[in-house]
This record gives structure tokens, C-alpha cells and sequence, in this order.
């Protein structure tokens, strides 16, 4: 697997009030968004969609393009921190990255 991420076009902001409350309650909502694609595309659309979430840790070694994922991760970071460096702090505090 290999993360994709989008070159050039328009920048878009954090500043967006789904990004602001994604990163106030992270697991929430990673659980919302995760729930919501699969009802938006069911494998049978005759069949009900199901959902398991089982927690754990998992090695970051573990992780298609760990390096390459947290590189964009960094340089997103790095290019907001001035406006909107909340947002990225809520989130390193809560997730163990490095």
C-alpha cells in the first residue's frame, strides 16, 4: 500500500469547523467517519452494513508508508502552525506518532 497525497491545486484550511471538532474529540469521530463510509458503500446494498472496532496497538512498523505518512504529516503541521498550531498540538497530545 501507498499513501497518495494530492500536489499542488488550491490549499485548503484547518480552519473548516469539521476539522476543529474532528481534532477536539479524535476517537469520536474517526469512529463517526469510519461508520459513515461504510454505510456510504456498503459491500451489499441488500445485506445491513456491520461495523466492528476492535482496540489495540499496533507497531508503526506494522504500517504501509509509516515514514512517507508521517513526512506529510509533519510538513501539514509545519506549514500551519502559525493559524492553527491548536489543532496539531490536540493531536500529537493524543496520538503517540513518534
Amino acid at each position: 500500500m501507498k499513501w497518495k497525497f494530492r500536489e499542488g491545486g488550491a490549499t485548503q484550511s484547518p480552519k473548516d469547523a469539521a476539522i476543529k471538532e474532528f481534532s477536539k474529540h479524535i476517537f469520536e469521530s474517526l469512529a463517526r467517519e469510519a461508520i459513515q463510509n461504510s454505510l456510504d458503500n456498503p459491500l451489499d446494498e441488500n445485506q445491513a452494513v456491520r461495523v466492528k472496532f476492535k482496540f489495540g496497538t499496533i507497531s508503526k512498523n506494522n504500517i504501509p508508508g509509516y515514514d512517507n505518512l508521517i513526512r506529510h504529516y509533519k510538513e501539514t503541521s509545519s506549514f500551519w502552525q502559525d493559524s492553527y498550531g491548536w489543532i496539531f498540538d490536540n493531536i500529537d497530545s493524543r496520538l503517540d506518532f513518534f
